[in-house]
């Protein structure tokens, strides 16, 4: 640019204009990790994305309303999701598919009123194919105080008692583990789920005599579960006392009822 003054002196500036940044923004891993057992709601995902610009951040988002510079969303159910990446003017998107984990074992069946039923068994992290389970009798749940004549029984716990053949000596010890969220079973009816509980290993029987057998698998519901757990609240709750409101959310979320908590606050004015 030259500047020419009334008094023809003249005076020169030279402006660079750079070359329009390319838009090349791109998608192209997600990492998905399922949840540890269908509902637990700890799945996550990794997203991966390139671009030959240096001079701003990428951001991440799955809503594409709230974003965040990690690329890592944890805290996550199965479902399907649309993960974006912006980077200034720069948008891209990718559909993602967080699947439910698959079932260890299985069985299905039809009563006689024609309702379709599966008892599906979860354990906890695995991801191999699902075997058919081999049962003798079909399954069966109990309340506890059932027959006491009370109106409380639909709130009590329960129990599901699985007789289970098998084939050779200790086919099913890798269930009996001290860790009582390492199985569930889920029994559904018309794929509603209906029951869910999990393995306690100090009910197990077994026939100590040649195989094949049957082997009790006892299930027992949160309700029921409660009892087996020791207190330990999360690592933020650091406090000698303990709130009611701290220690029924707690017992919520092992109970695995899903009950939606949330905290609200009451300002009075006086």
């Amino acid at each position: 640019v030259t500047v020419t003054s009334s008094d023809s002196q003249q005076a020169t500036l030279q402006i660079v204009i750079p070359e329009a940044f390319a838009c090349d923004l791109a998608i192209t891993k997600v990492a998905v990790q399922k949840e540890s057992m269908p509902r637990w709601k700890d799945a996550s995902l990794t997203i991966t994305a390139t671009t030959t610009n240096t001079d701003a951040d990428v951001e991440y988002s799955l809503d594409g309303e709230s974003w965040q510079a990690e690329n890592v969303f944890s805290s996550l159910a199965a479902g399907s999701y649309l993960v974006q990446a912006r980077q200034g003017g720069c948008m891209t998107s990718m559909d993602v598919v967080i699947p439910i984990p698959g079932s260890r074992y299985h069985f299905y069946w039809t009563d006689p009123r024609n309702d379709q039923k599966a008892l599906l068994i979860y354990e906890r992290g695995y991801q191999g194919e699902s075997e058919e389970l081999d049962l003798g009798y079909l399954p069966v749940i109990t309340y506890s105080g059932e027959g006491d004549d009370t109106p409380f029984a639909p709130v009590m716990g329960s129990e599901l008692v699985l007789k289970v053949f098998s084939l050779y000596n200790f086919q099913y010890m890798h269930m009996f583990t001290s860790d009582h969220r390492q199985f569930r079973a889920d029994f559904l009816v018309n794929d509603d789920l209906y029951w869910t509980g999990y393995l306690v290993a100090e009910l197990h029987t077994e026939e100590y005599i040649d195989p094949p057998y049957y082997v009790d698998l006892h299930f027992v519901c949160g309700l029921s579960a409660l009892q087996l757990e020791d207190f330990a609240p999360p690592a933020e709750i650091s406090a000698t006392f303990y709130t009611l409101w701290q220690c029924l959310s707690y017992c919520f979320s092992k109970m695995d009822l899903f009950i939606g908590i949330q905290t609200a606050v009451q300002a009075w004015t006086v």
